[in-house]
């Protein structure tokens, strides 16, 4: 009875349960290994992965090899990585992390508070605006308005104009 052999693509990654195969079926490469003889060499790849921070490679990697524990561990990283690019404002960056670990509701959401919200850091400090300058519709005389009042009288011209409200709700 032919002995099954079990290998993987080097390529590809696919696994490979045949007798005497020569050729991967799924990427036509010759470069197959046996699982035992590719383990090492991938560890070892996968350490450098992580140390780079790149924990979402590792992550599947550790899935390809079959090692959940360390997966899970990596994807952890991944996670906590994601959440701490959310906390400092690079929404893109951690919606693009969580897409890369299938997150989609996570990046969605992500996605969605960076649209609608316009958080300044804590440390920035915002002012006010007190005054504005304003041209007169009829003279065109630039003239400053520090007032709530909706109602000017031109000091040029003395012809009575409204200043349209969203340009009061700048004036504090």
């Amino acid at each position: 009875m032919p002995i099954m052999t079990k290998l993987m693509c080097n390529n590809c990654n696919e696994e490979l349960l045949s007798v005497n195969v020569k050729l991967c079926p799924y990427c036509h490469s010759t470069n197959l290994v046996s699982k035992k003889e590719l383990i090492p060499f991938k560890l070892s790849k996968i350490v450098k992965l992580e140390q780079a921070g790149n924990y979402v490679e590792a992550f599947r990697e550790y899935e390809i090899l079959e090692m959940p524990e360390k997966a899970n561990k990596c994807r952890r990283l991944a996670v906590e990585e994601a959440i701490k690019l959310e906390k400092t404002g690079l929404y893109e960056k951690a919606a693009r992390l969580y897409e890369d670990l299938e997150m989609w509701e996570k990046a969605c959401k992500i996605r969605r508070l960076e649209r609608h919200s316009h958080v300044l850091p804590k440390n920035v400090k915002v002012g006010r605006v007190d005054l504005i300058r304003m041209s007169c519709p009829y003279c065109n005389n630039s003239q400053p308005i520090a007032s709530k009042l909706n109602k000017v009288v031109c000091s040029k011209c003395k012809k009575k104009y409204v200043i349209p409200k969203r340009v009061l709700d700048l004036i504090h």
